[in-house]
């Protein structure tokens, strides 16, 4: 319960300020935490420059909550939310890249890893892969297309094993098409869809603006 905070003149209004990186001190009542103290370390103020940048940081919020357990402590989530601001921050990545890289990366960490180097079907090594599945979240072989798989072809797979294996700070490298770039988004939202039961409404937002 984050009383009076809101307010201006209140002490910790910056630190509860929409995006900010705090470290605070909260109790536990009887149905809600109560905030006591805190200081601020990053405002982020900067990602709110842009509507792109804005909107993508609502995204990460969204999509954090939404992957979260309640109540559940895992730093590495916690740690993979702040880096991908600091790089909103600075604005050294394309934004799409860093969104792909951002969902990969937390599909990852909450047990929906990709199968990516061997075909989720029969198994056997994948080559010149030209289809991912995505009800089985991986690549799978010519021999197994299945009613579920997409043709994206060797590029766009190559790129999506470069983003899910490679730390944020080295997506920058990757140049991708917008087919490319609109073949990803699709596979990411459906399997964001399949293992969390919905995604983000900021995602729709972002739908809206490109058709404008």
């Amino acid at each position: 319960m984050l009383r009076e905070t809101k307010k201006s003149k209140s002490k910790l209004f910056t630190v509860t300020n929409s995006f900010s990186y705090s470290e605070v001190i909260v109790y536990k009542g009887k149905s809600f935490y109560h905030l006591n103290e805190g200081s601020l370390i990053d405002s982020f103020n900067e990602v709110m420059d842009d509507l792109d940048s804005l909107l993508t940081a609502s995204y990460f919020c969204e999509l954090t909550d939404i992957a979260a357990v309640e109540e559940e402590k895992n730093e590495n989530i916690f740690k993979l939310l702040v880096a991908s601001f600091y790089l909103l921050k600075t604005k050294s990545i394309d934004k799409t890249l860093l969104a792909r890289s951002y969902e990969f990366k937390l599909l990852n960490l909450t047990g929906f890893s990709l199968s990516l180097d061997k075909c989720t079907i029969c198994n056997e090594k994948l080559n010149a892969v030209q289809y991912f599945d995505i009800e089985n979240y991986g690549g799978i072989c010519n021999n197994c297309t299945t009613k579920s798989s997409i043709k994206i072809g060797p590029s766009t797979y190559n790129s999506i094993k470069f983003i899910n294996n490679s730390s944020l700070d080295k997506i920058g490298r990757l140049k991708l098409s917008e087919e490319s770039k609109d073949q990803i988004k699709k596979i990411t939202t459906y399997i964001i869809m399949e293992s969390y039961g919905k995604v983000p409404n900021s995602l729709n937002m972002f739908k809206k603006l490109k058709e404008e």
